[in-house]
């Protein structure tokens, strides 16, 4: 027998479609006809009927998914009259260890085929994509060939998600009997558990009516059973008591009912109230108790989202525009109605502000008292008591100081603990925010080069070129002249806007970090002032995967968000962007930290994501903190077909936002007007290209930040009177 074909053997590939609660067909074949390694046995242990379609091609039809799961009906063996089965699993080898599936597929690597890139890129691998034959059933089905000596090749046809939010998942087990779901519980249990994973994505405007796809370095040593589901992330329900739109207080409890994959493990879970973090604690019983009092009263929706990494890849070198981490939220609108509850916490404050407020509300007269302690001790440095003599807002400044008023208070966090005697207690612990946002300068721009020996990459290259390394920077570095489409001066946008520059990940310059770190460390003087050289980033175009930015097929080099951090970082103090874009796959992805305690919200600070690299927070809307701004994707970003003109790409969309922004509604001359807000800019690209709504557009912190930066200070203190659109 041939080598290739023995090896592959002992995949032991067995394909098939499934919609869970739903008939399905299923389609087997022999790879290698006649002559080739053996099918598995009927899936459906001879219950469904089986039509031979060709040779060695069978058809099983009218299969029910969920019943097709029982291991008592699923038959594994492979029989080949010139093989004869083998004792051993591995074909002589010693039996392979029992680890996680997750370790046993890292090595796979998944990729959609563009079969007209295929044309000038790799002939080989279009004529095997034109040999497998079409399917003429009219129903999803899947096809997997063999190529070269560990990759298949697999075709699916007649899928259509256009209607779903889910996505077009092929997913991945050792054993076909595995149950596809699992209950996922709070308490971490369900993750002893090890089943199916997922090994790529289409994003669900991606799938045609054929797709061809691509899974190299398969793994020979185990088992390796594919099945093509729909899959967004972890299925999340929130049920019992209270009902939607039930008034509520004071402490809630609700319950959860969460399916996953059954191989994901280390779940993570965040309870949210609108946009406002939440007071909540979680269980083993899938039940989470919210306490209202932390939030304003009136109708809100109450949030639970889980988080879990499905995807099975090899974490040194994580596949590129492919998405590693999935979430899925569940809400119920509720109303508020606590008798007393926190009006504004004002966490992340600066102390620049000078004294920092906490606004509670009391529905009847009553004594309260307030009391702000340094956790490290418990000491007290400040304290108040008061009596009000009706239902009112109440309110108690501090301002950054120890007891006696004047010593300033040196850690970053502090308790702040309210009593109103009817009785409510409320107590938060805030962080002073101590790293200030850069002020409004220059843009620092860069993007990554595709393979210029590619028609497609050439033009990339060409298009980014054009608007990213001329246009754009062109605008920047002549924000002020008179003659120029902004015209701007001082008074209207601030002090060293002027300033851009722009290095792309290119042939010349590989990696990111030379060109990165410089161009974020250096200063100029502004005046009796030190700023950094540039507050704004945009990244054009680039791969991405949600864990780095860069690694596409042609440039290889990646960096991180703790990678992006630490040349900010390098700045100095005031070392957050004032607005950041970053045009990659799923660079606004990264799951959240889990809340361990149940008392207090995550530490932002510690979340691995690019938006906490550039310093952007989740709070700005509720806080006297220093603004910023930022743009990021939760799902594929195309390179081309922008509007559906297959000439427009993503980097000119990326110069279409910033010069938006910069410029307003009336871009020309004497017209221009840079107080529009960020949340307004990115709203009108959306609106104008679809294609960028289905990419998942994230803006982040605070959305009514205008370009201009002559307002900051108001803005610091929510104060939006001279933003436009806000």
């Amino acid at each position: 027998m041939n080598t290739t074909w023995n090896r592959l053997a002992s995949i032991s590939l067995i394909v098939f479609t499934a919609f869970t609660l739903r008939a399905a067909s299923y389609y087997l074949e022999s790879m290698g006809g006649v002559d080739g390694p053996p099918y598995p046995f009927d899936p459906s242990g001879g219950s469904a009927p089986v039509s031979e379609i060709g040779p060695d091609r069978y058809l099983v039809e009218d299969g029910e998914s969920e019943s097709l799961q029982s291991a008592g009906r699923m038959k594994m063996n492979s029989i080949n009259p010139a093989d004869p089965p083998s004792t051993n699993t591995s074909n002589g080898l010693p039996t392979p260890p029992n680890i996680r599936n997750y370790a046993k597929y890292s090595q796979q690597v998944f990729s959609l085929l563009d079969t007209n890139s295929l044309a000038e890129t790799d002939a080989n691998l279009l004529n095997a994509c034109a040999a497998m034959p079409p399917d003429t059933n009219a129903v999803p089905m899947l096809f997997v060939h063999p190529y070269g000596a560990n990759a298949v090749i697999v075709r699916a046809d007649n899928f259509d998600y256009s209607q779903t939010n889910a996505d077009f998942a092929l997913i991945v087990c050792d054993k076909v009997e595995t149950p596809t779901w699992k209950t996922i519980d709070f308490g971490g249990v369900s993750d002893a558990q090890d089943g199916w994973l997922v090994q790529g994505t289409v994003p669900n405007w991606k799938v045609t009516g054929t797709m061809f796809m691509l899974v190299t370095n398969i793994n020979l040593v185990y088992p390796t059973f594919f099945r093509a589901i729909p899959y967004s992330g972890p299925q999340v329900v929130i049920n019992g008591v209270p009902q939607p739109y039930d008034v509520v207080s004071n402490i809630i409890t609700l319950n959860a009912q969460i399916l996953d994959l059954s191989g994901v493990t280390n779940e993570q879970f965040e309870v949210s109230v609108d946009d406002d973090v939440a007071r909540y604690g979680l269980s083993t019983t899938n039940t989470f108790s919210l306490d209202t009092i932390y939030n304003p009263a009136g109708l809100h929706n109450v949030y639970l989202k889980a988080y879990g990494k499905a995807s099975v890849y090899d974490p040194t070198n994580a596949p590129d525009n492919t998405k590693l981490a999935f979430n899925s939220l569940a809400s119920v609108p509720l109303d508020f109605e606590s008798d007393t509850y926190l009006l504004f916490q004002s966490d992340y404050a600066s102390p620049e502000i000078g004294t920092n407020f906490f606004y509670y509300k009391i529905n009847k007269a009553q004594d309260v008292a307030g009391i702000i302690s340094d956790p490290s001790d418990g000491h007290v440095v400040k304290a108040f008591t008061n009596h009000v003599p009706d239902a009112t807002t109440v309110y108690f400044g501090w301002n950054f100081t120890e007891a006696n008023g004047v010593t300033p208070y040196t850690n970053d966090t502090y308790v702040v603990h309210f009593i109103a005697f009817d009785p409510a207690d409320i107590t938060t612990t805030n962080t002073i925010d101590r790293t200030g946002v850069r002020h409004g300068a220059g843009t620092y721009l860069t993007y990554e080069t595709e393979d210029p020996g590619d028609q497609t990459g050439y033009y990339l290259n060409l298009q980014a070129d054009s608007y990213i390394n001329q246009d754009l920077k062109f605008l920047y570095n002549n924000i002020y002249y008179y003659l120029g489409l902004t015209a701007y001066d001082v008074s209207q946008v601030g002090s060293a806007r002027q300033n851009s520059d722009c290095q792309p990940l290119d042939a010349g310059h590989t990696t990111w970090s030379p060109f990165m770190q410089p161009a974020f460390s250096s200063q100029i003087s502004v005046g009796t002032n030190t700023w950094s050289k540039y507050s704004d980033l945009t990244i054009a175009q680039a791969h991405g995967n949600g864990a780095t930015v860069g690694g596409g097929p042609y440039l290889k080099n990646t960096f991180t968000p703790a990678d992006l951090k630490g040349w900010l970082m390098a700045a100095g103090t005031d070392w957050r962007l004032r607005k950041a874009a970053i045009w990659a796959c799923y660079s606004g992805s990264i799951s959240k930290p889990k809340d361990v305690d149940g008392a207090n919200p995550p530490d932002l600070n510690t979340i691995p994501s690019f938006y906490n690299a550039c310093g952007i927070r989740l709070t700005q809307t509720k806080s006297y903190m220093r603004k910023n701004c930022g743009l990021f994707f939760t799902d594929l970003v195309p390179q081309l077909r922008f509007g559906g003109n297959s000439s427009i790409t993503t980097a000119q969309v990326a110069e279409e936002l910033d010069q938006t922004w910069v410029c307003g509604p009336d871009q020309y001359p004497g017209a221009c007007d840079p107080t529009h807000s960020w949340r307004w800019a990115v709203q009108q690209l959306v609106d104008e290209y679809a294609e960028l709504g289905n990419a998942g557009p994230v803006r982040m912190g605070y959305p009514s930040m205008p370009y201009s930066s002559v307002y900051d200070d108001e803005l610091l203190m929510l104060d939006t009177t001279h933003v436009k659109n806000p």
